[in-house]
């Protein structure tokens, strides 16, 4: 498949944004455009700082795809969270995080959610970055197949990899 114009891949990030209705009918430049992915996290959130700079990196067509799809949910998770509910650390400690995903619809596409643990913040960027970029891929592709790489794991690795962050790589840099 040949590589969309450039001109024709701003149209499909300016005709995603459009059919958001929560987004304004101008699209503001690229650092605004992924704000509705960022809305679970602080501005001074270091989780937010990574996912932005793996954001910045992907193709076109999968931001795109993310600003398309309104059961999209990209957020930190505090505590471990079962079925939505998160389990309290004691009696009178609140919730930290609560989830509420999507039920499938009609067409049986159910809702695409990545949630990243806080202890990321304390992993090297490089592997920090290439976590994000794996989950991402699942959501990307629906937790299925690229190509000819039928594994989830794997064809999640891949994608991530042909977006410049892999395992391997991230790994190296950490040495």
């Amino acid at each position: 498949m040949a590589a969309e114009p450039a001109a024709e891949q701003q149209e499909t990030i300016t005709t995603a944004w459009h059919h958001n209705p929560a987004m304004t009918t101008q699209p503001p430049h690229h650092d605004q455009r992924l704000t509705p992915l960022l809305e679970a996290f602080s501005t001074s959130d270091p989780l937010r700082v990574r996912l932005i700079e793996v954001l910045k990196t992907l193709p076109v067509e999968v931001i795109a795809d993310f600003l398309q799809e309104p059961t999209l949910h990209i957020h930190p998770i505090e505590k471990r969270s079962v079925f939505g509910i998160t389990r309290r650390t004691s009696e009178t400690a609140a919730p930290s995080s609560l989830t509420f995903l999507s039920l499938p619809g009609k067409d049986g596409r159910g809702s695409r959610c990545v949630t990243l643990k806080r202890k990321l913040e304390k992993d090297h960027a490089s592997f920090c970055r290439y976590v994000i970029a794996h989950e991402l891929a699942h959501a990307y592709l629906r937790n299925g197949h690229w190509g000819n790489i039928t594994d989830r794991e794997e064809a999640a690795d891949a994608l991530a990899a042909s977006w410049g962050f892999s395992r391997e790589r991230s790994k190296a840099t950490e040495r």
